[in-house]
């Protein structure tokens, strides 16, 4: 609800639970509860003081009783008396302060919730001991025909007593009943106000006079006071019959609720019935790729046959070949840091050999998984900035259908994808026996995939894709095939989304004989209600001081998983009768226990009519940090159970097995990785059972839609968790109900089915799955590394992979932030007009990335500078991100040589990625452990400065203009020999921002403007080039950076000698820098280089 927790610290619970029991209603009134906000009004009934106020009335009276107290004779008792006083009262409502007030006063629940909600009608608390719920709807009533407000929002809520007082509560509490919590809301308005604004009517509420008898506790063992009465008139609702609702005062009226009569019910919205299948699609063109893996991939295989391997791969560079006997799944990050290159893609290769249920066929796709899943959470920084991770997965159509297995790995990459946008790549379902074929048809097909991103060759020539289309059956209700006394087993069905369908299907089918088989034992002996999670964990740690508060979490899950298989039970029991409806303890991964528990069923009945499937382990976590344990937990609760299940059922299939799986496996989720991957396995495996069966027999999955209200995607967090990701699709209860009778009394054509509506259609769309979706948008911009303390070089931010001959380092710009710190030196450097990084700070990221592979080494110099692209800096523009990629290339007892990439994403202004990967700059980082000795300064006293000459490049020009630091140059002079200038750096200046660099970038770059002086004997101006292309040699005979060598040597002679071509930096006698083979771009002709300083100055090609 986006409260800070601050406020919610303060709050009552009875004001949270109204919050929550409003806003749903709110949401489900939709544009009329807009309509109607300004005459909404809202009236809470509550029968007990809040848990804040009993404290808070503690606290103000102790006071009291502490002043009385003083008037015992003995003052050293009276001392006593009232510390003992003070430390129960602080024991028992710690804490409170005046703070808690607002939160305290059941009277401010209702004003708290107008103001939160914007409902401008009134708000009030109606307080009438247990009859306060009836006492609210008879005043809403009330005002509603006197036209005090449109529609009128009546709540009641029940908080648990504080411990110790609940025996004093007497006539409100029923007998061998104990007070539980709660809140509930429903909307009452005029018929002609409903339907004006279309509003559902679900039936009609009337005074009933005295005298009607109060309503009876919704269970026998708990009552919620003043929510008793809302509950009997939901159940008025949800039956269709008559209610009546009384009060415990005989002179109170009471109300007559008359529901709206089943033969005029309308039909719950279900939508249109879709599948998930492989539809035909033209034939990918031909690939233009020489090899069919990028350099910088890692296969994964479980592949025995290294000689097809090697034929596939023959020819690919930068890639390694893990089996999963060679790398474990819980090494793969180790063995990434061993590659000699640096990775930036993963493919998964196997091949199926069965039909999927062999043991160890499934052993060793469940074991390639596992290398797969934390292989690609090694590479996941690479993923993020254009990475690819893909499947090519062999002999998978066996009959022109997908091998169960296969979901395992296209419902991976799928997940991947749809967590990291920024990640390419396709799982491919091929007939191709051999790698080299199946590889190729991957790279040729992997972006023709569709939204789903599979895609299948089949043994014939013909391309399909999988993708959403109708399942070819009607939605509407039908006739169920099961007769009265049906034998109906339920596995996972005594708690979530199954209770609620096991009791829509007994209403339908007469009298069945229901087994609901789970985990959660029930106890023996009475059952108890559970006290509220915080009062309970409150009284564990003081009665277990040594368990974590985890371990008493667990205590209160397991006692509130044993409440609601008790009251799914007697549910149940009331619609079949109690002689009908079982509960078996087993767990689906004991399958021998499974067995036994089918047998005693058939031994009882002789036959199973329906088994329904409804297992799930969720363990929603973001990619990056899935644990492998939990990976495999989720795997093996559906995976195993669903074989197990199978193998208990081998040779006496039901009527129908129905197996639940979700419609996020369409369009997975963030963090369900494991979830969505192994629900694929089991649609793959329900298509091809079904296929199978006899007839009279089927087998189907249900890709549910999120429930409201019941089951694991109706708690807060997972509601906020799937608003924020635009897959709050939600339906309810009635809806799931309707869908799951409509798929058993039409039972998809190819055995997977699930239900579009509005909101599925739209969620779908927004993945760009569907006919009229709309293309899906660019990815966004990855985030860029966390600046961290290492490296310290002004060009890189941090590391984002790493590897022991290898490092990847990014470096954002943000014109936002520009001028506080970078913009300061790098906006005197400008192209076009525009703010452009100096081609020679490639060299100072290279060799911030090389010293961080060999630090023990010292950079001694730089091989072919290549510069492809500019890095501009646009101050309306989104933040700008290089990426520094160093690789360890050559490495001897004399030193070594790092390859080093600089590339960049082309990005809209809107922050969208257009494209990965643009190459910017290229350089070879030579490291020795020791310096070389550039020889003795060269001697050019014989120069005379050039009369007139004022550096072009200074003066504004409009294609390269240069200032401040990078206009470091004078006293340009010219000699038989060659030319000449003086450089000076303003150290002080810039030490803050270039005090962390590695080489000396700007004198670097000055040395290059050296070729711009004319020569001696030169008529008229050298031609003005464009920014630097390359630079052939840099050597350094002198450690450190700009202000490193400014502070030792104020001003140094730059020489230019014009037989060589070499360019010399020198100071105290010695060579400090040495540059060879500058190139620059043209400023007049586009795409071509010229030789600044040489005779011929014509460009030539780039």
């Amino acid at each position: 609800m986006r409260i800070p927790p601050r406020t919610t610290a303060h709050m009552d619970p009875s004001h949270l639970m109204m919050l929550q029991a409003v806003n749903p209603l709110l949401a489900q009134l939709g544009a009329a509860a807009e309509d109607l906000r300004r005459d909404t009004a809202l009236l809470i009934g509550s029968a007990l003081p809040s848990r804040h106020a009993t404290r808070m009335a503690v606290r103000v009276h102790a006071a009291e009783c502490a002043d009385a107290l003083g008037l015992l004779p003995d003052p050293a008792m009276v001392a006593t008396l009232r510390e003992r006083l003070t430390a129960a009262v602080d024991a028992f409502a710690p804490g409170i302060s005046e703070d808690d007030f607002t939160g305290a006063v059941s009277c401010i629940a209702a004003g708290r919730v107008t103001n939160y909600d914007d409902l401008q009608g009134f708000g009030v608390a109606v307080y009438d001991h247990r009859d306060s719920g009836t006492a609210a709807l008879d005043l809403a009533m009330r005002q509603l025909r006197h036209g005090a407000c449109a529609l009128a929002l009546v709540g009641a809520v029940s908080v648990a007593p504080v411990r110790g007082w609940d025996g004093h509560l007497g006539p409100l509490v029923p007998d061998g009943a104990t007070i539980a919590e709660g809140a509930a809301v429903v909307a009452l308005a005029r018929r002609s106000t409903a339907e004006r604004h279309g509003l559902p009517i679900l039936g009609t509420v009337a005074s009933a006079g005295p005298g009607a008898a109060p309503p009876a506790p919704p269970a026998p063992d708990r009552t919620y006071l003043a929510v008793d009465a809302l509950f009997a008139l939901l159940h008025g609702v949800v039956t269709g019959r008559e209610t009546l609702v009384g009060a415990s005062d005989p002179a109170t009226p009471g109300l007559r609720f008359t529901g709206v009569r089943p033969a005029d019910a309308p039909e719950p919205d279900i939508g249109t019935r879709g599948t998930v299948d492989l539809v035909d699609m033209p034939a990918p063109p031909e690939g233009t790729l020489p090899h069919p893996v990028p350099p910088g991939t890692v296969v994964v295989t479980d592949s025995a046959d290294s000689a097809d391997l090697a034929a596939a791969l023959e020819g690919c560079v930068d890639v390694a070949v893990w089996t999963t006997d060679g790398v474990a799944a819980q090494d793969a990050a180790g063995a990434l840091a061993d590659l000699p290159f640096v990775p930036a893609h993963v493919r998964v290769l196997t091949r199926f050999t069965d039909r999927g249920d062999a043991p160890a066929g499934v052993e060793r796709a469940e074991i390639l998984q596992d290398l797969l899943l934390t292989t690609t959470q090694a590479l996941l920084p690479a993923l993020r900035n254009g990475g690819t991770v893909g499947a090519a997965l062999l002999d998978a159509l066996p009959g022109d259908r997908p091998h169960p297995l296969a979901g395992l790995f296209t419902g991976f990459v799928r997940s991947v994808r749809a967590e990291v946008t920024q990640c390419g790549g396709a799982a491919l379902l091929t007939a191709a026996p051999d790698a080299l074929t199946g590889l190729h048809q991957l790279a040729r097909a992997s972006a023709h995939a569709g939204p789903l991103h599979t895609i299948a060759a089949r043994g014939d020539g013909s391309w399909a894709r999988m993708d959403v289309c109708p399942d070819g059956v009607p939605a509407g209700p039908g006739e169920i095939s099961l007769g009265p006394g049906s034998v109906v087993v339920a596995f996972g069905g005594a708690r979530g989304i199954t209770p609620e369908l096991l009791h829509a299907l007994a209403v339908r089918v007469e009298r069945p004989h229901v087994y609901l088989i789970g985990r959660t034992p029930v106890p023996d002996g009475p059952p108890t209600e559970p006290a509220p999670q915080a009062e309970f964990i409150a009284e564990q740690r003081r009665l277990h001081p040594e368990l974590s508060l985890r371990e008493l979490k667990a205590r209160y899950d397991r006692l509130d998983a044993a409440r609601e298989v008790r009251s799914t039970l007697r549910r149940l029991a009331a619609v079949c009768g109690t002689d009908r409806v079982h509960h078996r303890v087993c767990d689906v991964l004991d399958g021998e226990a499974i067995g036994a528990v089918l047998d005693e069923i058939h031994d009882r009945h002789g036959r199973v009519d329906l088994v329904v499937n409804a297992v799930l382990d969720l363990r929603p976590r973001a990619l990056h940090a899935k644990a492998l344990a939990d990976f495999r937990a989720v795997r093996a609760t559906k995976a195993t159970g669903y074989r197990n299940l199978k193998n208990a059922l081998a040779g006496r299939p039901p009527t129908i097995l129905a197996t639940f799986s979700t419609l996020a496996t369409v369009a997975p989720a963030p963090g369900d990785v494991d979830y969505c991957a192994v629900n694929s396995y089991l649609e793959y495996a329900t298509a091809a059972a079904d296929r199978d069966l006899p007839t009279g027999h089927r087998e189907i999955a249900i890709l549910w839609s999120g429930w409201k209200d019941v089951g694991v995607a109706s708690g807060v967090a997972m509601e906020e968790t799937l608003r924020r990701n635009n897959m709050d699709a939600y339906i309810t209860p009635a809806q799931g109900c309707a869908q799951f009778l409509s798929s058993l009394a039409h039972p998809p054509a190819n055995g997977l089915t699930f239900f579009l509506r509005g909101p599925e259609r739209a969620m779908l769309a927004r993945r760009g799955i569907g006919p009229d979706a709309p293309p899906m948008p660019p990815p966004d911009v990855p985030d860029p590394a966390v600046p961290g303390p290492e490296p310290a070089s002004p060009l890189l931010d941090g590391i984002t992979m790493e590897g022991r001959s290898w490092v990847v380092a990014t470096k954002t710009w943000d014109p936002r932030t520009l001028d506080e710190r970078d913009g300061r030196w790098m906006r005197h450097h400008r192209v076009n007009g525009a703010v452009v990084l100096p081609g020679t700070f490639a060299l100072e990221a290279a060799a911030a990335a090389a010293t961080r592979l060999r630090p023990e080494m010292a950079v001694t110099g730089f091989r072919d500078l290549a510069c492809h692209a500019s890095v501009t800096m646009r101050p309306d523009g989104p933040p700008r991100t290089v990426t520094v990629s160093a690789r360890a290339a050559d490495e001897n007892s004399a030193g070594s040589r790092v390859s080093v990439r600089v590339t960049t994403n082309r990005t809209s202004a809107t922050g969208k990625v257009l494209r990965f990967g643009d190459l910017c700059f290229e350089v070879d980082v030579l490291l020795a452990p020791v310096r070389p000795h550039l020889g003795p300064a060269p001697d050019m006293r014989a120069h005379t400065p050039v009369p007139g000459f004022r550096m072009p490049i200074y003066d504004g020009h409009p294609v390269l203009a240069l200032s401040g630091p990078f206009a470091g140059t004078s006293a340009h002079a010219h000699g038989p020999d060659g030319t000449s200038a003086l450089f000076s750096f303003d150290h002080a200046e810039f030490s803050t921002e270039l005090g962390g660099a590695t080489v000396p970038s700007i004198l670097i770059d000055a040395l290059a403007h050296l070729l711009l002086v004319p020569r001696d004997g030169q008529e008229g101006d050298q031609p003005v080039p464009g920014p630097l292309a390359g630079i052939a040699e840099v050597d350094l005979g002198c450690a450190g950076n700009d202000c490193d060598l400014a502070a030792l040597h104020p001003v140094v002679r730059l020489g230019h000698d014009a037989a060589s071509g070499v360019l010399t930096a020198a100071a105290g006698g010695r060579v400090l820098v040495r540059v060879r083979g500058v190139t620059a771009f043209s400023s007049s002709e586009p795409g071509l280089l010229v030789r600044p300083g040489a005779d011929d100055h014509r460009p030539v090609p780039a």
